[in-house]
């Protein structure tokens, strides 16, 4: 991500405030209201952890469409990072002209 040629905004977000350390550039968001959880399918539904939300990682472009989501069935599973990495290049390109509507 450091070689992004874009400025990038990373956000994260917890269903309850906490204390935290800085970020340089990760921008904590508290869903206190249950807006993002309900809004995305990102809260879980049952067990221990109900109503918390699950792990998860959007690419949202500065439109606002989404380009790509990442939620694994198994919080102990990793993010794909190259995947996301791939995702991010065909952002720029679509906001380049060099993708598909150039």
């Amino acid at each position: 991500m450091n070689e992004a040629k874009v400025e990038i905004f990373t956000y994260i977000f917890f269903n309850e405030p906490i204390k935290l350390p800085k970020f340089k550039k990760i921008i904590p968001v508290f869903d206190v209201n249950n807006e993002f959880g309900d809004m995305y399918g990102t809260k879980i539904v049952s067990g221990s952890m109900k109503n918390k939300l699950t792990k998860a990682l959007f690419i949202i472009g500065k439109d606002g469409a989404i380009y790509h989501i990442d939620i694994p069935e198994n919080l102990e599973t990793p993010l794909d990072m190259e995947r996301v990495r791939v995702e991010l290049n065909k952002v720029y390109q679509s906001y380049t002209g060099v993708g598909c509507h150039g």
